[in-house]
């Protein structure tokens, strides 16, 4: 019997073939694999990320510039903006990885304290813990939620809107004669504070306006106040005279200087929709300092 060779070193050729080709796949599916299970690293896209401070009421605004300018600035609300402090780092200060970014800050030659900032993704922005050095060895942090805003600052809205606020006592400005007229402060519900501004103008009337991330115009609603007869020198505040709608209880604390209270919405049925809690801080352009 003559036994066919060629046959047989064909057949073998193919053999090694099939395996060559079939580690080659196994090795390009585990390499797509080990992609796939690699977690990208996060990056701050330029902009303005902007939030509040609710234990001191201070407006925070990290700006990330094209052009390398970055600044963690603080503003006191009560101020109006106006008293303000940044603490200025560079690109090569800020570490990120696939779940958290880290900038570290030096305040300056003459004040060794650092300032570091925890930065984590979340739901409707970024989880921030602000910790800073302010005595030998003694840390603080401080919490608080950042959201990017791509539209103008929320800083410089406030300020067109309320441009004679510097001067609230000139003869000229009838719009804040009354010392104290306007608060300044948040409102929140289930997600993120707002920045809410109430104005207590004559004839038992105010103007509340709402400022919200990522958008350029603000939301305004006139309502009628009305006293209520308690210690806390409370107001009710409630729209066109109507039952339905949004009703802001106030209560005045601390002199008369800060408020806090609670937006009711109640449907036309009775039902209570929503309640956002509010607090407060009667706005004073000519404060001096700055703390922390």
């Amino acid at each position: 019997m003559v036994r066919d060779t060629s046959t047989s070193r064909n057949n073998g050729w193919l053999f090694m073939n099939c395996l060559k080709l079939l580690s080659l796949a196994a090795v390009v599916l585990l390499s797509n694999v080990a992609l796939s299970e690699e977690k990208s690293v996060l990056e701050l896209a330029p902009g303005y990320y902007e939030g509040i401070f609710k234990d001191y009421l201070d407006y925070k605004t990290l700006v990330i510039d094209v052009e390398g300018n970055y600044a963690l600035v603080t503003s006191k609300m009560a101020s109006g903006f106006r008293l303000a402090k940044a603490l200025r780092f560079s690109r090569d200060d800020v570490v990120c990885s696939d779940s958290s970014c880290i900038i570290s800050i030096s305040r300056g030659e003459d004040d060794k304290r650092p300032v570091q900032i925890l930065m984590r993704p979340s739901v409707l922005g970024w989880d921030v813990v602000e910790s800073r050095t302010i005595g030998a060895g003694e840390t603080v942090h401080y919490s608080y939620e950042l959201q990017s805003n791509n539209k103008t600052p929320i800083p410089a809205q406030f300020f067109n809107s309320y441009k004679s606020l510097s001067e609230p006592t000139s003869p000229n400005n009838d719009r804040y004669a009354v010392s104290g007229s306007v608060y300044i402060g948040y409102s929140e519900g289930d997600g993120s504070p707002n920045l809410i501004v109430v104005e207590f103008q004559g004839d038992n009337k105010a103007l509340v306006q709402s400022f919200v991330n990522d958008m350029e115009s603000t939301k305004q609603a006139e309502y009628n106040v009305e006293r209520m007869s308690s210690p806390t020198n409370g107001r009710i505040l409630t729209q066109n005279n109507s039952y339905s709608g949004s009703h802001i209880y106030l209560y005045e604390l601390l002199e008369h200087k800060l408020i806090e209270g609670f937006d009711l919405w109640i449907a036309k049925d009775g039902s209570a929709l929503q309640t956002r809690r509010i607090k407060l801080i009667r706005v004073n352009p000519h404060l001096k300092e700055l703390r922390r």
